[in-house]
């Protein structure tokens, strides 16, 4: 077995920001699919303005599926629109397109919790659903 050297204590893991408000900048996004090949919802990635230490924030955009009652579009569609006004995002009747997002930027309140799914520490928010 050959051993390869390497500084691994060097490298920290980003750490999440305390509660509180920050403006938030959009730097990626990654469509989420069903098996069936389906984009059930857009994973948004998200970097902290001024914090080059902070852990990237994700949030998830749940997307109408054909099998959702009105009830679950109505809050699914409420939230989206939510998202895009927070963020200043343009939409139309038809949809909207991801690769306009890069850049955009939005002053919101951080939450730092605790992930059971990860086994760590995150920062999350909320958006307001327009109803």
């Amino acid at each position: 077995m050959t051993f390869i050297g390497q500084p691994m204590t060097d490298h920290r893991e980003k750490e999440p920001v305390p509660s509180g408000k920050y403006i938030i900048r959009i730097k990626n996004y990654k469509t989420m699919e069903k098996q069936d090949g389906t984009i059930s919802s857009v994973a948004i990635f998200h970097e902290v303005d001024g914090e080059p230490d902070a852990a990237e924030v994700t949030y998830f955009l749940n997307l109408v599926q054909p099998e959702d009652d009105d009830k679950k579009k109505y809050w699914k569609l409420a939230y989206q629109k939510g998202y895009f006004r927070t963020f200043g995002l343009e939409w139309s009747d038809e949809g909207f397109d991801p690769e306009s997002w890069y850049g955009a930027e939005a002053e919101v309140s951080l939450e730092k919790q605790y992930n059971e799914k990860l086994g760590k520490e995150v920062n999350t928010f909320e958006v307001n659903p327009v109803t």
